[in-house]
């Protein structure tokens, strides 16, 4: 029996295998232990492949990643692939899938509130750099010891995150405003506003980027941590599972403000609940 030989296991369709293919080239490179049948040849070799790939996707890899398409709803190796990989899911605490779609097709035991990532539009470098930060990020979360905080410490934590990531909001605001106020001049010409304009907006967008940045910087792994406690101290509380990607890639501004407003709310619940 394997054990959590691979990082990750790749789940495709062969009709996808040019996108997947340029994913686990990248994972390699970086270091990542990637399950991908191309790099397995030698060791596929002989084996009892039913066997085999049961093994792998039920407890060979902390992770699976599931390449949802309208060809992999209708393969009958991808369809084994994908019973054991929600087997583990079922026994772990954790998410263990994590769906990237081609597309909206539905498959048997996905929820559709699962959080996901859209492919469509992503190069597979990106999407690469995106699995490598998962599991940076369950690094760091599997080294904190939060759970041995007492309630009313965890809601302090929680508090100062929330906080911290609301002066971020405040600066950025205040700095859009100023560069809102500067657009308008008086007394100028077509071509000097035009120049105005212009640069008024890249001011806007490198300051768009500075708030992004400091958050991933400063609060993303405190925030998702924090945000997993919270969650496993507040019994049978339901939830969007997509509210939790965007704990890991907020898009925009728009997402950091999300994430606070529900760190907020779940630190009002614990203190509600209990």
């Amino acid at each position: 029996m394997i054990n959590k030989t691979y990082d990750v296991a790749l789940s495709f369709a062969g009709e996808d295998r040019e996108y997947i293919e340029k994913v686990a080239e990248f994972l390699k490179a970086n270091s990542v232990r990637v399950f991908y049948d191309n790099y397995e040849k030698t060791t596929l070799w002989g084996k009892d492949l039913y066997t085999h790939l049961q093994e792998v996707y039920y407890q060979g890899a902390k992770y699976t990643v599931m390449f949802v398409s309208s060809y992999y709803a209708q393969k009958l190796w991808t369809n084994h692939e994908r019973k054991n990989a929600q087997a583990r899911a079922f026994q772990s605490n954790n998410e263990y899938i994590l769906p990237a779609r081609f597309d909206d097709t539905e498959i048997p035991g996905l929820l559709p509130t699962t959080g996901y990532i859209d492919l469509r539009g992503l190069e597979p470098e990106e999407f690469g750099k995106m699995i490598i930060e998962k599991l940076d990020i369950d690094k760091q979360v599997n080294g904190t010891s939060i759970s041995s905080l007492f309630d009313s410490e965890l809601k302090e934590e929680g508090e100062a995150i929330i906080e911290g990531i609301r002066d971020l909001l405040t600066e950025y605001r205040k700095e859009q405003d100023e560069y809102m106020n500067i657009r308008y001049l008086s007394n100028a010409t077509d071509e000097e506003r035009d120049k105005v304009w212009h640069e008024s907006n890249h001011l806007s967008s490198l300051s768009s980027s500075k708030l992004m940045s400091s958050y991933n910087k400063l609060y993303k792994v405190k925030a998702i941590i924090t945000k997993d406690e919270l969650l496993s101290r507040l019994p049978k509380f339901e939830r969007d599972d997509r509210s939790d990607t965007n704990y890991i890639h907020p898009t925009n501004p728009l997402g950091i403000e999300k994430i606070v407003d529900d760190l907020e709310n779940l630190t009002i619940l614990l203190k509600v609940a209990r």
